[in-house]
């Protein structure tokens, strides 16, 4: 057991969330999915103090049918990926996505890793 607090501690060491952000939130905004993805990767690096083109790894927790999918977000954004990771379309995998993207980071395959959910309900 204490070999596993060990690697936890090395872990935490290695990767930290450095930047957040939203879409608009309500009913009928009459955008994609892709659209408010955008506007939150975007406010996500602003305020990371980065660009969208450091971002080269990224983990989506909504995908089809109800949102959109990794592959698809990162050809509609633009972005140039070394690793992505898309879970289960149930909407409850945040901390799933959050410790795929650390240790992503962790292991030297992505430098920063976005994660979201992309989904649009109207």
């Amino acid at each position: 057991m204490a070999g596993d607090t060990d690697r936890l501690r090395r872990l935490a060491d290695q990767a930290v969330v450095c930047g957040v952000g939203e879409s608009a939130y309500g009913r009928r905004l009459g955008r994609s999915a892709i659209d408010l993805a955008a506007d939150a990767i975007q406010a996500a690096v602003a305020d990371a103090g980065l660009t969208k083109g450091d971002i080269d790894g990224m983990a989506v927790t909504f995908g089809s049918p109800l949102g959109a999918d990794a592959d698809t977000l990162a050809f509609a954004l633009g972005l140039e990926l070394k690793a992505y990771n898309q879970t289960w379309a149930h909407g409850r995998f945040t901390g799933t996505a959050l410790q795929w993207a650390a240790m992503t980071v962790a292991a030297g395959l992505a430098d920063v890793v976005a994660c979201l959910a992309a989904v649009s309900f109207t």
